[in-house]
């Protein structure tokens, strides 16, 4: 869903369900299953995904409440997560927003290095471009 509505294709969104196997709310937790049960039956899941032109569904963008949103624009930090990963120095990488007065967040990324490539990389940059950050 974007914006509440159904995305096209290849479009990020929240996904949806619904069916007779899909649980009708949180047991004693009716805030939450407000927040999560629609009106028409469908249950947001929280997590981010796209389907393809052949309808497939690829959940791909994490989990809505993940989202770091910076001076509006929403940021997947499993995006800049997988960018990061697909370079040779990092053997662990996380994403995170931290909280910031003027844009709402920012993203603040922690780097495990491959072990025998710290000193090599005091002098190197591991860059992502701006693509791998839009969700």
């Amino acid at each position: 869903m974007i914006r509440g509505k159904p995305g096209g294709l290849k479009q990020v969104g929240e996904i949806l369900v619904r069916g007779k196997t899909v649980m009708s709310g949180y047991w004693k937790r009716i805030e939450e299953t407000q927040e999560s049960m629609r009106p028409d039956g469908w249950f947001k899941t929280g997590d981010l995904g796209h389907l393809d032109e052949k309808g497939r569904l690829y959940i791909s963008a994490g989990r809505k409440k993940d989202l770091i949103i910076r001076a509006g624009e929403n940021i997947s930090p499993l995006a800049i997560e997988n960018a990061l990963m697909g370079h040779p120095a990092p053997a662990e990488v996380a994403a995170v927003g931290i909280a910031d007065e003027r844009v709402g967040e920012k993203v603040k990324v922690c780097v495990v290095l491959r072990e025998g490539l710290i000193q090599r990389s005091r002098n190197s940059k591991i860059s992502v471009e701006k693509t791998y950050l839009h969700s």
